[in-house]
């Protein structure tokens, strides 16, 4: 059942996922933009790097990025990683009316059924997973093993990117920004209490430098991924690695948060495959048009439909 704080979080976790859906959609538009060549190779990273930093579109995505860590630093203050972490995977179906608003097309019936889907196993997940315990920031001595583990698995990412195709390139990348991203959560719920309540020992730690790195990793290899290849690899895995990675996280340190009777976790299995398989769906959508699978469906404003960019 969902406590009075816990829902709270959760509203703190939907803004966050708001604020992350504009961002998001910013910078896969900047990302795009940049496309020059496959690969992740150092000279090609760079120039994908000059390309993003001398567009003033990639600097408000990161001011709109920031507003999505306050409040998901807020989220966690008051919710579990288990509990916080699947909300943002709404950030796909939050950004389907901005990707429609962009290129001025309508939402189709099929996307407001995967729409549906996502947003039902993340309120299933809700739901059967709630233990009502609240938060439980892992200690950092905790996250230690996780973190290494994270690290080698974000490297075998890299090396299989530069050796596959650009849909499993992308998909790779996917997988180590997600990973990035569950451990920066974790770090970021370390941190933010002890910011809190006595900042100057607070910064005299690893903690707030390391969450500071995964965090600046998280989003290249999210901009890499954008870039390696096709959306409907690169956003399924980045949405849904980081809330399971999360969830395995919690379990593995003991931070409580979530339920872990036998029929609770079967029910959790089932709502984090509705949000694995939605949101798998709805990236193939939107990465249709790119491809020249399907012509969107105009707005009936008079204009004509412009070209995807997003």
């Amino acid at each position: 059942m969902i406590t009075v704080t816990a829902g709270f979080a959760v509203l703190a976790a939907l803004g966050s996922a708001g604020c992350a859906a504009v961002a998001g959609t910013m910078q896969h538009t900047t990302a795009k933009r940049g496309r020059r060549a496959d690969g992740t190779a150092t000279s090609h990273v760079a120039d994908f790097a000059r390309h993003q930093l001398a567009q003033a579109l990639w600097w408000l995505s990161l001011c709109v990025q920031a507003g999505s860590l306050l409040l998901h630093a807020t989220a966690l203050r008051f919710g579990s990683l288990a509990l916080v972490q699947p909300v943002l995977a709404l950030v796909v179906v939050l950004a389907l009316p901005l990707n429609h608003r962009l290129n001025r097309t309508r939402l189709t019936r099929t996307e407001m059924v995967w729409a549906a889907v996502v947003t039902a196993g993340m309120a299933g997940f809700l739901l059967t997973a709630s233990s009502g315990s609240g938060a439980a920031p892992i200690p950092l001595r905790g996250l230690l093993l996780p973190a290494i583990a994270a690290a080698l698995l974000v490297g075998l990412c890299l090396l299989l990117a530069r050796r596959t195709s650009p849909h499993l390139a992308a998909l790779c990348l996917g997988v180590a920004a997600g990973v990035a991203f569950s451990l920066e959560a974790a770090l970021l719920q370390t941190t933010t209490g002890e910011l809190v309540t006595n900042p100057l020992s607070a910064l005299a730690t690893p903690t707030p430098y390391a969450l500071v790195l995964t965090g600046a990793a998280g989003v290249a290899l999210t901009q890499l991924a954008y870039r390696a290849g096709p959306l409907s690899s690169a956003l399924p895995a980045i949405v849904t690695v980081n809330p399971v990675a999360s969830v395995l996280l919690s379990a593995l340190v003991g931070a409580g948060g979530i339920a872990t009777s036998p029929g609770a976790l079967a029910a959790e299995v089932c709502t984090l495959a509705c949000l694995v398989v939605g949101v798998g769906a709805l990236a193939r959508i939107i990465e249709q048009p790119d491809e020249g699978a399907r012509q969107p469906t105009p707005v009936a404003t008079g204009a004509p439909p412009r070209s995807r960019s997003s």
